[in-house]
C-alpha cells in the first residue's frame, strides 16, 4: 500500500486531489513515473505501508526465485521468475518491498 498525505487539502498531482488526511492506495494505483512525481513533490508525503508486499504468496515466490538462482543485482529476485512462479506480473517496487521484508525477517 501507498499512503499519501498532503500539506494542503485536495492538492492535485498526477490527476488526483490529495486530501490532508492520509489516504491509502494499492501499490499498483500509480505508474512508476507517477509515483516518482508524487515522491518528489514537497507538498506531499508518500509512504510505503504494510500491504501487498507482505503477502505470503509473493514472499514464497521471491524465496523460490532466489533459491533457483534467478536473481538480479544485490541478490534481489528476478521479476520474470516471480511472475512465472505466481502466474501474474509483479512490479519492481513490490518486489523491492518483498526483498526488504525477506531481509528484515528470519526465514520461516
Amino acid at each position: 500500500m501507498i499512503r499519501i498525505t498532503s500539506r494542503r487539502h485536495n492538492f492535485r498531482r498526477c490527476g488526483v486531489p490529495h486530501p490532508k488526511a492520509a489516504t491509502e492506495y494499492p501499490d499498483d494505483r500509480f505508474s512508476e513515473e507517477e509515483l516518482a512525481v508524487l515522491e518528489a513533490e514537497p507538498m506531499l508525503t508518500v509512504e510505503a505501508v504494510a500491504g501487498e508486499h507482505e503477502d505470503p504468496e509473493l514472499i514464497a515466490a521471491a524465496r523460490q526465485a532466489i533459491a533457483d538462482g534467478r536473481v538480479i543485482a544485490a541478490g534481489r529476485p528476478d521479476l520474470k521468475a516471480m511472475a512465472e512462479i505466481l502466474g501474474a506480473p509483479v512490479k519492481a517496487k513490490v518486489r523491492d518491498r518483498i526483498w526488504e521484508t525477506i531481509n528484515a525477517a528470519p526465514e520461516e
